[in-house]
């Protein structure tokens, strides 16, 4: 890389937070493409180190998640317009009329990392009873593969992911922790390496849990119906839960 000035640097900076291209900013400034792109993959580098070592998250990227979350945010002005931007939910819910796809969730947050690199952690939530189903340990996926891999993880769903803040992906995720620990339930064994990747909790912003007032578990490929029936009658007791499990040939779950 030739030698680029401070003064240069620091232009470099700004003109990249305009948005600019390495090309349309090498025009600007007179440099080569391969040195601006040398100068603000350096600057990239160095900033990651900085927020390592003081403890300072990456900011945020962007941040997903499945549109029936969103319809659980409570009634008020603050969330209406956002709650509106999913519409209603015919042709996507159950024949109760209050979720999809068996009170499943999916949470992304996606924080900016080196140059060209973001960093992904993503979220299964079971919010009609078990919380943090699972949890995506952050991986890092280079800038022009992130569509494809958002498409792949939100391929199960029968609508689009939809954009929020950081603030609502923090609540839905902590909301069903929250609501599943109550009942007596842990979360996905990585959850405890992901919860960093989502920042701190300011506790304010909250959806409403359970199935029609209740907890409700649905089983699923890997679960313990047996282990989890159990659980729920231990913390809320019969009667005061419903659930639904395949049953095996044998006759058992």
């Amino acid at each position: 890389m030739a030698d680029v000035t401070e003064q240069q640097q620091q232009e470099i900076v700004k003109l990249r937070e305009l948005h600019l291209t390495p090309k349309q900013i090498a025009r600007k400034i007179g440099l080569k493409v391969s040195d601006v792109n040398t100068a603000i993959q350096l600057r990239a580098e160095e900033t990651v180190l900085i927020r390592k070592a003081t403890g300072e998250l990456d900011p945020v990227y962007q941040c997903l998640v499945t549109p029936n979350l969103i319809r659980l945010l409570p009634d008020n002005s603050e969330f209406q317009q956002l709650k509106n931007s999913v519409g209603n939910v015919e042709n996507v819910i159950d024949e109760d009329g209050d979720g999809f796809i068996n009170g499943l969730g999916y949470v992304t947050v996606a924080r900016e990392g080196k140059y060209n690199e973001l960093t992904i952690c993503t979220f299964l939530l079971d919010y009609w009873c078990l919380g943090v189903k699972d949890a995506m340990t952050p991986r890092k996926v280079n800038r022009a593969k992130y569509k494809d891999s958002i498409n792949k993880l939100f391929d199960a769903f029968p609508e689009p992911p939809q954009e929020v803040p950081i603030s609502i992906a923090q609540g839905m995720v902590y909301s069903a922790l929250e609501y599943a620990d109550k009942l007596g339930f842990q979360p996905h064994r990585d959850f405890a390496e992901s919860r960093s990747h989502l920042g701190d909790w300011n506790e304010k912003i909250r959806i409403i849990c359970g199935r029609q007032g209740k907890p409700c578990y649905v089983d699923g490929p890997y679960d313990d119906p047996m282990k989890i029936l159990a659980t729920l009658r231990s913390s809320v007791g019969d009667g005061n839960f419903d659930y639904l499990v395949q049953v095996k040939p044998d006759g058992y779950f």
